[in-house]
């Protein structure tokens, strides 16, 4: 009898250990397929940029944003070496994926003027949202995945719950390969420091455009915002230059004006080694400056120190082994006025850049994107632009070393401009 119930109590627990084996089997078998196929098409793991976590992970593999040298973890030195959608032109986004356009800023560079023309586009479909401000409020916890305990499957899930939440922000994520998503928020420029890292983990086949205006006129412009938006101002007629005051208080004590003024020189030599230590301390005095701000919303100078925060974005795709025009567009916000006949000509480079129809438009339209900076507020002494003009000056001409020669006198700062 005992006998007995033994051998039935051996077969029960046979039969349920034969049942976990099996459990067990058909998991590691969609893990291992799953992290296959992210692995094949998230060529993304790897520095990006930032300093706020830690270096390596026991297998050796750089975390996501991980600190350094970042050119020297990054540069695909031969685009042979590259992931296989990279290896060759434009990148294409991973099966099921779309094609994805984010308008990085700046902030008041026209970037509602840009959109409004955009969205005309029958092949473009923007995001639910006016400005999602998706990678500049990415939630902590999603991030923590990147500690080196975590490990490769932990960054993956990482990953895949940004990306599934990106989605959500968009009516027709799978519209086709002629279809292009597109989403603005100027504020990705001024955070670029973590922005650039997380657009790159996250979508690496996003193509990005800029628009820059005239630092003076948009740090300008900017007040008007602040002014017309507040009673307060309003009411004391506040001027331009003591609103000004607390950010150039913020940015001269961080070092950061004379470090550029200093290494201008260096960095627009084309002999400089893109990865020269010099540009690490740069980092650390814009996010010093970032961190110490009181008042962020009011960094009307910081916001046009343009070739720092494009570098950020520049560094973390360069290792995706695409050519950087390819991957980002810079365009001057003073090419967008419209032609006689309401067209904008500026159009033709963004819609060659996504590699779109040419867009067609009529007369009408093209004006009411126009002139709704018109806000009356105090003026803009002589004095401080002439200030603004020669602090602004050595960033202006680096940003030649980013996108060419082309770009080393964007703005006219001459006497008789």
């Amino acid at each position: 009898m005992t006998s007995k119930f033994f051998w039935k109590l051996s077969v029960k627990v046979a039969g349920l250990v034969i049942c976990c084996l099996l459990v067990s089997v058909v998991e590691v078998s969609k893990s291992s397929r799953f992290g296959v196929q992210m692995a094949a098409q998230l060529p993304i793991l790897g520095d990006g940029g930032a300093h706020d976590h830690p270096q390596t992970v026991p297998d050796g593999t750089p975390p996501f944003g991980a600190a350094g040298s970042h050119l020297e973890q990054a540069v695909v030195a031969d685009p042979k070496q590259a992931p296989p959608s990279l290896a060759h032109g434009r990148a294409r986004p991973p099966p099921k994926f779309p094609r994805l356009c984010i308008l990085i800023g700046a902030m008041k560079g026209g970037t509602e003027a840009f959109s409004n023309y955009l969205e005309e586009h029958p092949h473009v479909v923007p995001s639910f949202q006016y400005e999602t401000h998706y990678f500049n409020n990415f939630p902590a916890e999603w991030e923590s995945s990147g500690d080196p305990e975590s490990g490769r499957g932990a960054r993956i899930k990482y990953v895949r719950v940004a990306r599934k939440r990106y989605r959500e922000l968009f009516p027709a994520w799978d519209g086709g390969a002629e279809t292009v998503q597109f989403e603005k928020t100027p504020a990705y420029l001024f955070h670029a420091h973590v922005v650039a890292r997380r657009i790159r983990e996250v979508v690496p086949w996003a193509q990005l455009v800029v628009l820059l205006r005239d630092p003076v006129e948009r740090a300008y412009s900017h007040y008007k915002m602040v002014y017309a938006n507040s009673p307060f101002h309003q009411k004391r007629g506040v001027p331009f230059e003591e609103i000004i005051k607390l950010d150039l208080q913020q940015l001269r004590g961080s070092g950061l004006l004379d470090y550029v003024a200093e290494m201008a020189p260096l960095w627009a030599d084309p002999a400089t080694d893109p990865r020269d230590p010099s540009y690490d301390a740069l980092e650390r005095r814009w996010e010093d400056y970032l961190r110490a701000h009181p008042h962020p919303k009011l960094a009307l100078v910081g916001r046009g120190l343009y070739f720092v925060q494009l570098r950020y974005f520049c560094v973390a795709f360069r290792k995706e082994g695409r050519p950087m025009e390819e991957v980002l567009l810079p365009l001057r916000s003073e090419d967008m006025e419209p032609a006689d006949d309401g067209t904008v000509p500026l159009l033709g480079a963004v819609t060659d850049f996504l590699s779109l129809p040419p867009l067609r438009r009529g007369e009408e339209g093209a004006q009411r994107y126009h002139g709704q900076d018109r806000v009356a507020a105090p003026a803009m002494t002589a004095e401080m632009r002439r200030e603004l003009r020669e602090l602004y000056a050595p960033c202006n001409g680096l940003l030649g070393v980013l996108f060419g020669g082309a770009w080393a006198s964007p703005w006219d700062y001459s006497d008789a401009a």
